[in-house]
């Protein structure tokens, strides 16, 4: 069953489009995507299959995105001692 959608979700739902239109990283356009499908009343289970990722990876993102809303969901820069092998 599809959720109603208000005006406040569609405000989100219209951002993360946005951004995942804006981004050249695949692992990021998934993120926003699964957030954009749930977002529009789509079980967990539903995206977790349709994408192909994990339903606790979805739940993980979920998290992350109430929290900091479009910036969790964007990679991280990695700190520390990123050596080159030759």
């Amino acid at each position: 069953m599809k959720k109603i959608i208000d005006e406040k979700t569609k405000k989100e739902i219209y951002e993360l489009e946005k951004a995942r239109k804006n981004t050249n990283n695949k692992k990021e356009e998934v993120r926003l995507k699964a957030m954009i499908l749930k977002l529009q009343g789509v079980t967990t289970r539903e995206i977790s299959e349709k994408l192909d990722v994990a339903m606790s990876t979805i739940f993980e993102w979920l998290r992350k995105y109430k929290k900091s809303s479009i910036d969790g969901l964007k990679n991280k820069k990695r700190i520390g001692n990123n050596r080159n092998l030759t």
